[in-house]
């Protein structure tokens, strides 16, 4: 019988927090077994057998597995995030509390490639996702483009047509002689065509001063993102690694990825 686990709150040394929940191994084995799109590594065909599973597999997991304890990935919820000041033109640290990410699930994977021996894997995923959102409590103080800007309150980031690349490597642990994988780094890199923000309450609510910063922002977004795009990277890197290894750390090598 599939019994719940108590949450326990992780929050790793680049300030990203989340709340991964323990998972029955059993629970998901069964589930994955019956429910998700199994690729054998003896397959010549494996890496598009695996862009269809993981393409499937977004839409399964989407609203969460609660009879497993398997919480939603769209949005993802994560406590907080800080992503670091870059060294053109923001100079400002970036506090995001109650974080919701939206989107992931309606990635399109373009190819896979994949690299697996007893539970060392790298696995290599392309794809493009047509709207990233991130919803947020904000709290800036520094400059962007040489201009002051200061504020606390809600904001909306909007990332159009990100392609990606997103890179898993795991290594094998062993539990009660069944061997798993454990996501070591999980690499992504992001290209959006445009980006989008909106800083409710900037500049202690000043309506004309605020619209102003944000205009100045979206009309320079390119700038400015390149120049936070190694944060932003890093960031979701470690929020999709928390997400990932609940899966990776319950599901047994051998049921996850067959000879």
């Amino acid at each position: 019988m599939c019994q719940s686990a108590e949450r326990k709150s992780r929050r790793n040394k680049n300030n990203v927090s989340s709340s991964p929940v323990p998972v029955n191994p059993l629970c998901v084995t069964d589930y994955t077994a019956s429910n998700f799109k199994i690729c054998k590594q003896s397959d010549p065909n494996v890496n598009e057998c695996l862009k269809t599973a993981i393409q499937d597999a977004l839409s399964l997991v989407k609203n969460g597995l609660p009879e497993f304890n398997i919480p939603r990935i769209d949005p993802i919820d994560v406590e907080s995030l800080v992503i670091g000041e870059g060294t053109g033109a923001v100079h400002l640290t970036q506090n995001y509390k109650n974080v919701k990410i939206y989107g992931l699930t309606t990635s399109m994977i373009e190819s896979v490639e994949f690299k697996g021996n007893d539970g060392d894997i790298t696995l290599v995923t392309i794809g493009k996702v047509p709207e990233l959102r991130l919803e947020a409590d904000y709290d800036i103080n520094g400059k962007i483009l040489v201009m002051p800007v200061v504020g606390e309150g809600k904001c909306t980031i909007k990332l159009e047509e990100v392609n990606t690349t997103m890179t898993i490597k795991a290594k094998p642990f062993h539990k009660k002689g069944v061997t798993y994988s454990s996501i070591e780094e999980f690499l992504v890199t992001m290209a959006p065509k445009k980006m989008e923000t909106i800083f409710e309450n900037l500049f202690d609510g000043d309506a004309a001063m605020g619209a102003e910063m944000n205009k100045l922002i979206n009309d320079n977004w390119d700038e400015i993102f390149s120049d936070v795009k190694n944060g932003y990277e890093e960031a979701f890197g470690l929020i999709f690694k928390n997400v990932a290894n609940q899966i990776f750390k319950k599901v047994a090598f051998k049921d996850m990825f067959p000879l």
